[in-house]
């Protein structure tokens, strides 16, 4: 398996996709309502409620960044390279491994821990008499 090369826009590069931009651009395909000029015109609405958006504006501000991605590798190059998906790094498995390579870097500064320190409590020197006080009356009694 090779690595993947980072995308660089129009530079001959591959481009590189994580998994929900994929299942974005799945969706979007669903919503196509015309095509000007060569491009796709996707139903903002269509794709919110296809994609469990809260508005039409969420849904375009997602696939407007993902469509400019689009349209830079593909005025760019004309050789219909494939494109390379890049696994996504959330989910269960990251926090393992991130823990993992935290503690095999020894360099890596951890983070502070959040809350309020616990306070000491120091008893009055009168309440440690009165304790010993009334353990000795117990004791001759």
């Amino acid at each position: 398996m090779s690595t993947p090369t980072k995308s660089g826009n129009g530079s001959g590069g591959k481009l590189q996709l994580n998994q929900r931009e994929i299942e974005v651009i799945a969706m979007a395909f669903m919503c196509i309502s015309d095509i000007k000029e060569g491009v796709p015109q996707v139903d903002a609405k269509k794709l919110a409620k296809i994609g469990n958006y809260a508005s039409a504006d969420s849904a375009r501000h997602t696939w407007k960044p993902i469509q400019k991605k689009l349209m830079a590798h593909t005025s760019g190059e004309g050789d219909g390279s494939p494109l390379i998906a890049t696994p996504s790094t959330k989910g269960r498995g990251a926090s393992r491994k991130r823990k993992a390579d935290d503690e095999a870097g020894e360099g890596t500064p951890t983070k502070k821990p959040r809350g309020r320190k616990a306070s000491k409590v120091v008893p009055k020197k009168e309440e440690i008499e009165d304790y010993f006080d009334e353990e000795l009356a117990d004791g001759e009694a």
